[in-house]
């Protein structure tokens, strides 16, 4: 079982999680569950409520959403399914034994409701990967 500090160590070479501070790290690192799958195991199917965010921290993911398919590492899995309260838009398949943090889309929502700078931060990290 990792501990908080572990859980922030694996956050900070996540992408979208760069431009957090520790404190804010740790706010998530409090609420993540460590979860392990197994090569060819069924993280989520499309169209399943998005009841998780979900951080490859080890391992790669194949994100495919019936029409073409991308692998992952080092990722973040289900976010803006988790913030809209959609379902989620693909099927994440476990390429490799696969470690991942998993922070459920309720606490997800309440650590950004309280802490507004780590929500900024975010929308930031995303926006910037889409442009």
């Amino acid at each position: 079982m990792l501990t908080t500090i572990e859980k922030i160590f694996l956050l900070q070479d996540i992408d979208l999680f760069a431009g957090s501070s520790t404190d804010h790290l740790a706010s998530l690192a409090a609420v993540a569950e460590e979860q392990s799958v197994r090569a060819g195991q069924v993280v989520f199917k499309a169209g399943d409520p998005a009841d998780n965010l979900y951080t490859v921290v080890e391992g790669r993911v194949r994100l495919d959403d019936g029409v073409a398919g991308q692998e992952v590492e080092k990722s973040v899995l289900g976010v803006w399914s988790c913030l809209a309260g959609k379902p989620y838009r693909n099927t994440a398949t476990a390429l490799d034994d696969c470690r991942l943090l998993s922070i459920s889309a309720g606490e997800l929502l309440e650590v950004l409701g309280t802490e507004p700078d780590l929500a900024v931060a975010l929308l930031q990290q995303l926006a910037a990967e889409k442009a």
